[in-house]
C-alpha cells in the first residue's frame, strides 16, 4: 500500500464512509487497492443510500480511479456499464492535475453521485438513444453475449430487403494462437464485393439475411429481446409478416436493422426442434415455437455491425474524399514498393503496378513486403497487400517492363495522375525522357533512385507542360546522372565496391539500407504531395544521405561534405 493512497484514504474518510476491501465484487481486473464507499444521494428529494466501489490502478495518480456501481436498484442507467457497473465519468484521454490526489478522488466521488442521481431521476435517459451504439453492445439480464463481427458494405439499405452474407474465418494474430475470428460482410449486390477477395483468401460460408427498415429501438435500457418483443418493435404488420416468413423459410436466421448512420443492429433466431408431441410433422414453424413454447422467454442473441465504405473511411480520416489520384508505378523494388505505401495515404487512390520480377529472400531486407510473399511476382504480392488494407481499391498490374506495358501507345497514360519511375535503369529513364521530348508523354513524371551506400537520393520531377527545350538528365558520354554526389571517377573505376554480385550476369545490386530508403522517401514525399496538386517547373531534387560514411570509406564526392549536412534537400533546375 503506497503512502499516497494511505494519505488519500485518510482524507476521504473525513467526509465519506470508506473501507478497504480485497477486491471489487465480480470484477476480474487487478487493482493495487480497492475501496468500498457507502454514501447517500437525494433521489426525488428522498435521501437514498448507495454503495460505490473504487479501484486504483498501478499508475495512480496518473490514471483516474475506476468507479463501480453494480446495484440495479434504479434499473439500468446511462453511463453505467450493464455488467459490473463501471461508471463512465470522463472521456478517454482526459488530462487532469495530479498534484492533489485526494481532491481528485473527492471530485470523482461528487461526479459519480451526480451521475447516479441523474439516472435515478430519469434526467439523462435521452443519452440511451443519442449514444445507442454504446448501449446496444452491452449485455442485459443474463442474455447471450452480443456478436460484434459484422460489416455492411457500401451503404445501409433504406427499405426492407434480402441481403447476401459471407462469413470468413480470419486467423488470430498472436503467439501460439490458432483461433480464428469469424467476420461477416453483408452486401446488397448479386456479386461478392472486392472482386471476390474474401472467398479467394479465406474459408467462407454464404447465406441470406434479412434487413428490416422499420425497427424502433427502446428509449431506455435494457435492450435484451425475445422474439415477440422484437416483432413488437417493428413499425407495421407487413414487416412482421416478412420477418416471420423469412425465419420460417430458413428455420431461423439473422435479422438486421439500422441503428445510426453508420451502425447496424440485429438479432439471431437459432434453429429449434419442430417435432413435438401432439403435433403433426410439418405443422409447427420456427416462429410458432418462439412465440408459443418455452423459447418465447428466451433472450435472442443480439448482433452489431459497422458500415464499410469509401465515404465512411474518408469521413474518419480526412473528413471527406480527397481528390482522386490514379498512379502508374513502374519498378517495385525497395524504392517503388515503399513509395506505394506513402502514396496509399490518399483515401481516394488507385494504382497500376508494373514490374516483371519475383520477390526473393534477398529482397526482404529493404522491400515493403516480407517473407510471406517470397517467390511471388511483386505485382501480385503488392496488390494483395493493398487489398488487405482496402479491399475495395481498384488496382491493375502488368507483369512486364514499362516499355512493353506502354507498347508505344502513350495515349493510354492520359488516365493517370502521374508516372513514378523507380526502376533504377538508365535506359528505361531515357526511353521515358525521349517520349517527353517528342511530346508523346504529357503526364507528370517522377524518377526516383538512391546512390550506393545511401550517399544521396534523387528525384527528377518532370512537368511536360513546363518543358520548352529538349531534356536530358544524364551525361551524353558516360550516361551518369549529372547531379550525383559520388564522383564520376568513382563510378567509372573498376575497383569500386558500390555494388555486389551474387551469381550470374544479372545478380548485381547496390548497397543501401531500408533506413536509407525510408529517410529519402520521407524527405521527398511532402514535395511529391505538393506537386501532385500544384504543378511547378520541372526540377531535380537531391537528398543528401550518408555523406560522412562515404567520406570515411575514402570515396570521392562532388560536394564539400563539411558544408552539407545529412538530410539536406537541394534543388537544381532541369
Amino acid at each position: 500500500m503506497s503512502e499516497l493512497l494511505v494519505s488519500c484514504f485518510r482524507d476521504v474518510n473525513l467526509t465519506e464512509e470508506v473501507e478497504r476491501i480485497d477486491s471489487i465484487p465480480n470484477i476480474s481486473r487487478n487493482y493495487v487497492e480497492c475501496w468500498k464507499l457507502s454514501t447517500e444521494i437525494f433521489v426525488s428529494d428522498v435521501l437514498t443510500p448507495i454503495v460505490f466501489y473504487i479501484g486504483f490502478g498501478i499508475d495512480f495518480p496518473y490514471s483516474m480511479p475506476s468507479f463501480y456501481f453494480p446495484s440495479l436498484q434504479f434499473g439500468y442507467l446511462p453511463h453505467v456499464e450493464s455488467v459490473g457497473g463501471k461508471l463512465c465519468l470522463f472521456e478517454d484521454g482526459t488530462s487532469f492535475d495530479t498534484k492533489d490526489a485526494s481532491e481528485m478522488i473527492l471530485f470523482c466521488i461528487k461526479k459519480a453521485k451526480r451521475l447516479i442521481k441523474e439516472g435515478a431521476e430519469k434526467q439523462n435517459t435521452g443519452d440511451f438513444l443519442s449514444e445507442i451504439t454504446s448501449y446496444w453492445t452491452r449485455q442485459y439480464n443474463s442474455e447471450p453475449e452480443v456478436k460484434k463481427t459484422f460489416f455492411i458494405n457500401n451503404s445501409i439499405p433504406t427499405t426492407t430487403s434480402i441481403l447476401n452474407a459471407i462469413s470468413y474465418a480470419v486467423p488470430v494474430s498472436g503467439l501460439k494462437r490458432k483461433d480464428t475470428i469469424v467476420n461477416t460482410l453483408l452486401y446488397c449486390s448479386d456479386e461478392e464485393p472486392f472482386d471476390s477477395y474474401l472467398s479467394r483468401n479465406f474459408d467462407t460460408k454464404n447465406r441470406k439475411v434479412l434487413f428490416v427498415s422499420g425497427f424502433n429501438a427502446n428509449h431506455i435500457a435494457p435492450y435484451n429481446l425475445n422474439f415477440a418483443a422484437f416483432l413488437n418493435h417493428l413499425s407495421d404488420k407487413e414487416e412482421q409478416k416478412k420477418v416471420k416468413s423469412f425465419i420460417n423459410a430458413h428455420q431461423g436466421g439473422q435479422i438486421f436493422f439500422k441503428l445510426t448512420e453508420n451502425r447496424i443492429g440485429g438479432i439471431e433466431v437459432k434453429p429449434v426442434r419442430l417435432q413435438r408431441n401432439g403435433f403433426r410433422n410439418g405443422s409447427l414453424t420456427t416462429c410458432d415455437v418462439y412465440l408459443s413454447f418455452e423459447e418465447k422467454m428466451t433472450n435472442l442473441t443480439r448482433l452489431f455491425g459497422c458500415l464499410y465504405s469509401k465515404d465512411r473511411i474518408a469521413e474518419r480520416t480526412f473528413g471527406e474524399l480527397m481528390q482522386k489520384q490514379n498512379f502508374l508505378v513502374a519498378g517495385l523494388g525497395s524504392i517503388g514498393s515503399n513509395l506505394v505505401h506513402f502514396l496509399n495515404g490518399n483515401n481516394n487512390v488507385s494504382f497500376t503496378l508494373v514490374d516483371n520480377e519475383v520477390l526473393t529472400v534477398d529482397n526482404v531486407g529493404r522491400h515493403l513486403l516480407g517473407y510471406r510473399y517470397v517467390n511471388q511476382f511483386k505485382v501480385y504480392a503488392l496488390i494483395d497487400y493493398l487489398r488487405s488494407i482496402r479491399p475495395e481499391q481498384k488496382n491493375n498490374f502488368g507483369i512486364t517492363s514499362i516499355q512493353k506495358y506502354i507498347g508505344g501507345n502513350f495515349q493510354k497514360l492520359l488516365e493517370y495522375t502521374a508516372l513514378f519511375l523507380c526502376t533504377g535503369d538508365t535506359m528505361t529513364e531515357e526511353y521515358i525522357i525521349d517520349a517527353i521530348n517528342k511530346g508523346e508523354l504529357t503526364i507528370p513524371v517522377f524518377i526516383l533512385w538512391l546512390e550506393p551506400f545511401g550517399a544521396a537520393g534523387h528525384m527528377v520531377y518532370i512537368n511536360p507542360n513546363s518543358i520548352h527545350r529538349s531534356l536530358s538528365i544524364n551525361d551524353a558520354l558516360t550516361k551518369l546522372y549529372i547531379h550525383n554526389v559520388i564522383s564520376d571517377a568513382e563510378y567509372k573505376s573498376q575497383e569500386n565496391h558500390f555494388t555486389k554480385r551474387d551469381t550470374g550476369c544479372n545478380g548485381l545490386y547496390a548497397l543501401y539500407s531500408d533506413n536509407d530508403v525510408l529517410l529519402m522517401l520521407s524527405a521527398f514525399y511532402p514535395i511529391i504531395n505538393r506537386l501532385l496538386t500544384e504543378p511547378e517547373e520541372s526540377t531535380c531534387y537531391r537528398w543528401v544521405g550518408n555523406i560522412k560514411r562515404i567520406v570515411q570509406k575514402g570515396i570521392s564526392v562532388n560536394i564539400v561534405p563539411v558544408e552539407t549536412s545529412q538530410g539536406t534537400i537541394q534543388e537544381f533546375p532541369l
